[in-house]
């Protein structure tokens, strides 16, 4: 918390903690005078983090020689902007994002704001998408599966100081599946159809994950039996 640094030493602090969670400042300076980063690291490796700050601009650290996790960007609140070598577009509260870090994104964020991000399993997104190749990064749309994700993001990010591996992994597992389902509706074409049937789906879904996020080993296989689907 960048409340609790001496301001003369603020712009060092702060940068070297974006860096520590995989965030690449791009201005000197910015707006210090608030900003707050908290993180959370599974044993696995994937990781989870909080951003809200005022008036940033990052880009992603790449991995060496071998592509890395996907990164899932939420916006929690506020506005922004992302902007890749082949397209740009606006951010607003709740967009859900799909990253390749290698890809030379930038995310720049206005005003005050908070963004979650998540690392995604880069082996497991493609082997559900398949041949559908994409482009990244990739805007997750209105599809059932994108909406059903950001709910249990939200629930992720308001607990994220106390969040133990156990809830974690078990909501690891429902978001990829979602993300990687709502991912190949985009690539399809069909990011934006949703049937009364379908939003009614979506809900008992939505609420099923919530409501079992401390359940070790769930999938969303699981939950789609459980309820009936």
């Amino acid at each position: 918390d960048l409340d609790a640094v001496p301001g003369d030493g603020r712009s060092d602090i702060w940068r070297q903690t974006l860096r520590g969670v995989g965030l690449l400042p791009l201005a000197e300076t910015g707006c210090l005078d608030t900003g707050t980063v908290t993180s959370f690291r599974a044993p696995a490796g994937a990781r989870m983090t909080m951003v809200q700050a005022r008036g940033q601009s990052f880009a992603f650290s790449a991995p060496g020689k071998a592509p890395g996790p996907l990164v899932l960007l939420l916006v929690l609140s506020g506005r922004g902007r992302i902007v890749a070598p082949s397209k740009a577009f606006e951010l607003a509260d709740a967009d859900l994002v799909v990253v390749a870090p290698e890809a030379g994104v930038q995310v720049e964020m206005r005003g005050d704001f908070s963004i979650l991000l998540l690392d995604l399993s880069r082996s497991a997104v493609e082997a559900r998408v398949g041949r559908n190749r994409a482009g990244f990064p990739v805007v997750l749309g209105g599809t059932v599966a994108a909406s059903a994700a950001r709910p249990v993001l939200r629930t992720l990010a308001m607990n994220l100081d106390t969040l133990g591996a156990g809830d974690f992994a078990a909501a690891e597992v429902a978001v990829t599946e979602l993300v990687s389902g709502a991912l190949l509706a985009e690539l399809r074409g069909n990011g934006h159809e949703r049937t009364d049937s379908q939003m009614a789906n979506f809900r008992r879904v939505a609420a099923a994950v919530n409501r079992r996020l401390g359940e070790a080993g769930l999938s969303i296989q699981d939950v789609a039996r459980d309820e009936g689907l």
